[in-house]
């Protein structure tokens, strides 16, 4: 009985995920109401509110499975010969994702600061990982894991950024 249960729970959140994702697609999410939700997801807001508190909650749950396909894609690169090179492979694999993954796209339009501090957090631990491997001579890891985590994670969300300017940026050239 238990399976079923949870079965009807995951069918539900399913239906109210793709629903969100429908309605953020033509509508700014300011305007998205929980009655907007539920209508054309035709189920009753005492249900929705059995699963989320509000349409907040329903965008961070989506990010939290979102955030796991996102360090499986980032700990997927493995081919890299610097930090640099690391970063710059990190910058390319997050720049697809936010091109080519629907949910990521809705997210970024609904709740820019959870997806910049999701990417965020995914990078610094990333950078302080490969830091540990090699004998670096940074004055402090997390001052360069903190600045590199924030300043790509607020690049990569900006509109028309050029992935070569990023490349150019961390390999110091000009």
């Amino acid at each position: 009985m238990k399976n079923k249960e949870d079965l009807r729970i995951r069918k539900t959140k399913a239906i109210l995920y793709k629903t969100y994702l429908d309605l953020i697609s033509n509508k700014d999410y300011n305007q998205i109401k929980i009655s907007d939700i539920c209508k054309k997801a035709n189920i009753n807001r005492s249900t929705f509110y059995d699963h989320f508190k509000d349409k907040e909650e329903l965008a961070s749950s989506l990010l939290i499975d979102t955030k796991k396909e996102l360090e499986n894609e980032i700990n997927s690169i493995t081919n890299h010969n610097s930090l640099q090179d690391y970063l710059y492979n990190i910058t390319i694999k997050i720049q697809e994702l936010l091109e080519n993954n629907m949910i990521i796209k809705a997210l970024k339009i609904s709740n820019l600061d959870l997806i910049r501090n999701t990417i965020s957090s995914i990078i610094y631990k990333k950078i302080m990982k490969e830091l540990e491997k090699e004998n670096n001579n940074y004055i402090d890891s997390d001052t360069y894991a903190t600045f590199y985590s924030e300043g790509l994670s607020s690049l990569l969300l900006k509109e028309n950024i050029k992935l070569e300017e990023i490349k150019k940026l961390l390999q110091n050239k000009k």
